[in-house]
């Protein structure tokens, strides 16, 4: 018999994650910060793959956060169709100055 299956370890990550969406953290983001460029991914997302990289125990730079989402199963803890390749330091970066824009504080 020949089964497809994939398994992958999310640990503490999976937990975050799923309490980050089970909140709603996601929606009040996109509220305050609203998408205004094509790059793929809301800045929810970004602040979301942020929050896992810090827990990770990377503390990587940001142009090392693809590295990072290597190593996890990016698609099941940041969502359907997204990869380590979207979380670019061009992305992190505009997310940032977004947050910065609006008032980390009042965020």
């Amino acid at each position: 018999m020949n089964a497809d299956i994939f398994a992958c370890i999310v640990g503490h990550l999976g937990l975050v994650a799923g309490i980050y969406d089970a909140l709603g953290i996601g929606e009040v983001i996109d509220r305050a910060l609203p998408k205004t460029r094509h790059h793929k991914l809301p800045h929810s997302i970004v602040v979301k793959a942020m929050m896992l990289n810090t827990l990770g125990y990377s503390g990587q730079r940001l142009c090392m956060y693809t590295n990072f989402f290597k190593t996890v199963p990016a698609e099941h803890l940041l969502g359907k169709g997204i990869s380590a390749e979207d979380l670019t330091e061009d992305v992190l970066g505009r997310t940032l100055d977004a947050i910065h824009k609006y008032g980390a504080t009042k965020l």
